[in-house]
């Protein structure tokens, strides 16, 4: 048995790093802040060279708080503590019997209370290292540690149970333990298979325990082969665990070093595919679950445990990845038409898809499948508690091979109003999976990987950005919050939160376009409230919204938005519903006060051709970004060469044409900064026709790649157009656009004159129509085909021309009091 000082120091970690990426939003005031204390694993014996931060989150309104810190006084010395400037009063007491030390943390009861941005360091313990590992423990009896926070005159002690979860512990050391991976195998033939586990920085390690999940419908556990330097107390053994697979068990005590890379251990197994094709390999660690300790029993430290445990994964293939679309401006009591996409789709024979939506948002009407699944594929509609379950089944008469981006089918509903997610049903082996041959599901952990939730509104919030702003200390400076897609907004509530030892709020003020009633006010020390309500209006992309101005002390702060729901929120009116403003982090991006702030910013490749095209984003976020969040609007892409939504430079593959726009959400930290190029890439054939949107010329969205066609594009005008084109004023080829071709018996219609300049053609490829209101002028080329060329309008026209002839196939006249004058000789090769 491996003993562990501060047992709950890693297990809590664990379930905290879940509880943070996933919760974050749900977190409210009432609670306790969650305090950890740091991990240091490269302590050096200096005197007072190992400082420990003691970070906070969800630290809001606090006005008093006791915390009780406990550490091996043999190992590590206590000599100081640096408080936040924003707790004058804070004492920090140190105590010593025998080798244990004591730390009593306090701050007196101060009214307003403070606010702190999360990851804000509350204080730093400054210890000389002696030796070995130190644990750094928090107290988790009844009152050793508590908070307070300040509400209208009084102190409320906060809800901190269970005590480890909102007190993380930390440690001291001057090696962390090794790194233990496990491996990925590819393919492998059904059989017998040997799966090596290896390590790094393995030395002087006097104990370990091991615990290894796995699927046992996929993996029969045979044995496990230790190294020489641990084979005489090595032990392994085989349990059921609590999520239902197979836990594998190893452990052994002694003193070992092993080089880095080496095999630790070979794990035997039959593996099998007659019921999934595919098993993760997971370090199961509950603390002590998966532990190393030195040669006197000490466990080392292995937090946060991805950085210690690397998990592996034996497949024999992937599932494809399929999406649901994103649609922000579903048209009320309007049709609805949703494309399913499919990628990586190799040698399926059947699958099983279903997604559940809000029946009071829309209603299924049908759908179409995609042409390579045809009558084959089935879609049935039906209730699921309170929403309702779309479910599409296929089997092919064969293993089925298909290229990315193939249209699995168009659901079609019809909308009523309001927002629904589009979400798969994957916590269950069955309602979303991909099946080989035999019927065996491929490889799809974890789901949401592979089954990309979708959204359907008519109306979201807008995106709201912090600035990010370099300051000089002791002046002021404004920090701007800018919004994007602020379209039809009448009410919102905004709360941000500072570092008030870095920043001193001044004032607010609202962008004077918006008029109504606006107030800005401060929640103690450390966070703002923004309230307005007016007329409904719309801001252009990256306009100011709100001005803050702040007296900058010096030193970094986050400007971190507080979203609890109510408190950062949008409506079309002071009566309205809250907008769609999910996930969080997306709506509302914190900004930054301090040096080498973030400025987000990117450029695109040239597309690789003129639909359906291949194009790279390149970063170029000057400031350290650590994260980068890509979208793209419309839905209609997916990403290509392993990158995603999370690279860098990601490479994108469009699947249907139109205006495109990028955002660009980078981190560093908890500081973010945003770009979002509006309409930035247009994906389809420049100059082709559609006539989609209406009959003018000059509205984008009426050609194919939504772009009006400039002088060095040809254009065509297909025999099949939604609605024929309509120039007003003047068309001149090789001014306004290229070379122009009517094909079969499409038709064009100018309202003004028609002028070929020289080395430019029009060309009408069948019986076709030219409408033309002002004069004809051709110093160009003109191919009529069996086209009708007819002159309207009240105006004379003039039949103009560098050549001496001018050659129509068949003209008409349908002028009231007006005249056609011909200046050239005209001939008309028609009946």
């Amino acid at each position: 048995m491996i003993l562990k000082n501060g047992r709950y120091m890693k297990t809590m970690f664990n379930f905290l790093f879940v509880f943070f990426c996933f919760m974050t939003t749900s977190l409210k005031s009432e609670n306790a802040p969650v305090t950890a204390a740091g991990i240091i694993t490269n302590a050096t014996t200096g005197t007072g060279a190992v400082v420990v931060p003691v970070t906070v989150k969800n630290f809001v309104s606090i006005g008093s708080f006791a915390l009780t810190m406990s550490y091996m006084a043999n190992r590590a010395a206590y000599v100081s503590a640096t408080p936040h400037t924003s707790f004058p009063g804070m004492t920090v007491v140190n105590s010593v019997v025998g080798t244990q030390g004591t730390l009593v943390i306090t701050w007196p009861q101060t009214p307003g209370g403070v606010t702190l941005p999360d990851e804000t360091r509350l204080l730093s313990l400054t210890f000389t290292y002696i030796s070995g590992n130190v644990a750094l423990d928090w107290d988790l009896s009844t009152n050793a540690c508590k908070y307070y926070k300040y509400s209208a005159g009084s102190y409320i002690q906060l809800n901190d149970l269970p005590k480890p979860s909102y007190y993380l512990n930390g440690g001291i050391s001057n090696r962390g333990a090794p790194v233990t991976f496990a491996p990925v195998i590819n393919n492998p033939a059904p059989g017998a298979l040997a799966v090596p586990v290896t390590v790094n920085n393995f030395t002087s390690v006097g104990a370990m325990t091991l615990t290894l999940e796995f699927n046992q419908a996929v993996l029969s556990y045979q044995n496990c082969t230790p190294t020489s330097s641990i084979a005489s107390t090595f032990a392994a053994g085989t349990q059921i665990g609590p999520n239902g697979k197979m836990l594998l068990v190893m452990s052994f005590y002694g003193n070992a070093t092993l080089a880095n890379g080496s095999t630790l251990v070979t794990i035997n197994f039959i593996y099998s595919t007659a019921t999934a094709t595919g098993s993760a390999l997971d370090w199961y660690d509950t603390g002590s679950s998966c532990e190393y300790t030195n040669v006197s029993g000490y466990p080392y430290l292995d937090m946060p445990t991805a950085d210690y445990y690397k998990n592996g994964l034996i497949y024999s293939q992937y599932a494809p990845k399929v999406w649901l679309p994103v649609k922000t401006n579903a048209l009320p009591s309007g049709s609805l038409s949703l494309p399913l996409f499919v990628n990586s789709f190799n040698n399926v024979k059947s699958f099983n898809l279903s997604y559940e939506y809000d029946p009071a948002v829309m209603s299924y009407s049908g759908f179409t499948p995609g042409s390579s699944f045809g009558s084959a594929l089935t879609v049935t509609d039906s209730p699921s508690g309170s929403k309702r379950k779309i479910v599409l089944a296929w089997t092919g008469a064969s293993s089925t091979t298909l290229p990315d981006g193939t249209l699995m089918a168009t659901m079609n509903f019809a909308y009523i109003s309001g927002t629904t997610t589009l979400a798969w049903l994957v916590n269950d082996a069955t309602s979303c999976r991909f099946n080989d041959a035999i019927g065996n599901a491929y490889y799809d952990v974890p789901k949401t990987t592979y089954y990309q939730d979708g959204l359907v509104a008519s109306h979201v919030a807008p995106q709201t950005a912090a600035g990010n702003v370099s300051a000089t200390a002791g002046q002021q400076v404004t920090v701007p919050l800018r919004v994007f897609h602020y379209s039809n907004i009448g009410l919102f509530a905004l709360a941000l939160d500072y570092d008030p030892s870095v920043l001193t709020y001044q004032s607010a003020s609202l962008v004077p376009a918006l008029g109504g009633s606006f107030t800005a006010a401060t929640a103690g020390l450390g966070r703002i409230l923004l309230n307005w309500s007016g007329t409904a209006a719309s801001l252009a992309d990256s306009s100011t919204l709100v001005n803050l101005v702040f007296t900058y002390n010096g030193g970094a702060t986050t400007l971190a938005w507080f979203d609890d729901g109510a408190s950062c929120r949008y409506a079309e009116s002071a009566a309205g519903a809250s907008l769609y403003d999910l996930p969080r982090t997306f709506y509302y991006v914190n900004g930054y006060v301090g040096p080498s702030p973030l400025a987000a910013n990117f450029v695109a490749g040239t597309p690789t051709d003129d639909y359906a095209a291949n194009v790279t984003l390149n970063d170029q976020t000057t400031g350290g970004p650590a994260t980068w969040n890509w979208t793209i609007s419309p839905s209609t892409y997916y990403f290509l060469g392993g990158t995603t939504a999370a690279s860098q430079n990601p490479q994108v593959h469009f699947t249907s044409n139109g205006a495109y726009t990028v955002t660009l959400i980078v981190t560093r930290g908890t500081a973010g900064s945003i770009r979002v190029r509006t309409d930035y890439l247009y994906i389809g054939t420049p100059g082709l026709w559609t006539g989609i949107t209406s009959t003018d010329w000059n509205t984008g969205s009426n050609w194919h790649n939504y772009q009006v066609p400039p002088a060095s594009v040809n254009v065509t005008i297909p025999a099949a157009a939604a609605n024929w084109p309509h120039k007003t004023g003047n068309l001149t080829l090789g001014a306004l656009c290229g070379n122009v071709s009517v094909e079969g018996a499409a038709k064009l219609y100018v309202e003004g004159n028609m002028t070929i300049n020289p080395g430019y053609t029009l060309t009408c490829t069948g019986a076709g129509s030219l409408y033309i209101a002002g004069n004809w002028a051709n110093s160009g080329v003109f191919n009529a085909g069996t086209s009708t060329v007819e002159f309207y309008g009240p105006s004379d026209t003039y039949i103009l021309g560098g050549a001496a002839s001018e050659t129509f196939y068949y003209m008409a006249l349908s002028k009231a009091n007006a005249t056609v004058f011909v200046q050239r000789n005209l001939f008309i090769t028609g009946p």
